[in-house]
């Protein structure tokens, strides 16, 4: 029977929104056995997964993805809203940033926490999005 640590099951309903986001987390799990990854580089590798396949699934898929990042931001513990915002959301922004992940497709997806996160982060960094004309 598999162990689960407790930031894989705080993070579960993350992984049960997407397919691709579960198997990659799996995948990055296994290959650190048998020591668990740190929270937030399995996060920042989640957050890779995402930006890379986001466009490849429904927009159900999408916001379902949307909403439990939000919730994590949320009502995390701090260990997970860490991770969540220094690992997930700013390896996501980082792919925005290099134009490799369209901003203003998947902002009207985001909850107002991680909008404000995501806003202030891209402040501090300089990072101002145009629309495409």
């Amino acid at each position: 029977m598999k162990q689960y640590s407790s930031l894989e099951i705080e993070i579960e309903p993350l992984l049960s929104s997407s397919v691709a986001l579960r198997n990659h987390s799996d995948e990055i799990v296994k290959q650190r056995l048998p020591e668990r990854p740190p929270a937030t580089l399995l996060l920042a590798s989640i957050g890779d997964c995402f930006a890379k396949t986001i466009n490849q699934v429904s927009r159900q898929e999408q916001l379902a993805i949307w909403r439990s990042i939000e919730n994590l931001l949320v009502n995390g513990t701090e260990e997970v809203k860490n991770a969540i915002a220094t690992g997930l959301l700013e390896t996501v922004l980082n792919e925005m940033s290099a134009g490799r992940l369209d901003w203003f497709s998947q902002v009207e997806n985001m909850g107002n926490a991680t909008l404000a996160y995501c806003k202030s982060w891209d402040a501090f960094c300089g990072v101002v999005y145009a629309r495409p004309k």
